[in-house]
């Protein structure tokens, strides 16, 4: 488990699918990322995270993001980018929960596991390029814009964070 200030992030329950599930079908919170999921496609990603199917090599590691009084407020995860190296770092917020410094606070504890448990020394992100909030939370954690990648679905941002050489500090 990995603790924020204010978040666990803990391995997925059972007790978790019902939250999970309306995170990734609510169109609100998936704009940015591939659009919302069906009921039936977001459920069969909770079974590969809970180990009911198997998971998808492109999932290193996945979290569930609570508070302390176990109010799930989002999804992180460490990914496998078939195009770059390095792990791309993920995080997804359940809308109640924008604008609370949430996103900061899982960002900086996924490079910091990323470094410091895993030894990886490159993270990368993905962002859209009409989501400045989520491009504002990469730049503040240290994460720098390598190149922007036109679609014909839309254009998005590639970041990536080079490890120094002593361990990134946990705490936003």
């Amino acid at each position: 488990m990995l603790r924020t200030p204010r978040l666990h992030l803990r391995p997925y329950t059972e007790s978790d699918r019902d939250d999970y599930v309306a995170l990734f079908t609510d169109p609100a919170v998936m704009a940015h990322v591939d659009g919302a999921l069906s009921h039936a496609a977001a459920s069969a990603l909770f079974d590969e995270l809970t180990g009911r199917r198997p998971r998808r090599p492109r999932v290193h590691t996945a979290w569930a993001a609570a508070r302390a009084d176990g109010v799930l407020v989002g999804h992180t995860a460490l990914l496998v980018d078939k195009d770059e190296p390095g792990l791309e770092l993920a995080y997804i917020l359940g809308a109640p929960h924008w604008g609370q410094g949430y996103a900061t606070e899982l960002a900086t504890a996924l490079l910091a596991y990323g470094h410091n448990v895993l030894g990886e020394p490159r993270l990368i992100a993905t962002v859209d390029s009409d989501h400045p909030a989520s491009r504002r939370v990469l730049e503040k954690v240290g994460m720098r814009p390598l190149r922007e990648v036109h679609e014909t679905d839309g254009s998005w941002w590639y970041y990536e964070h080079i490890y120094p050489s002593q361990p990134i500090p946990q705490t936003a």
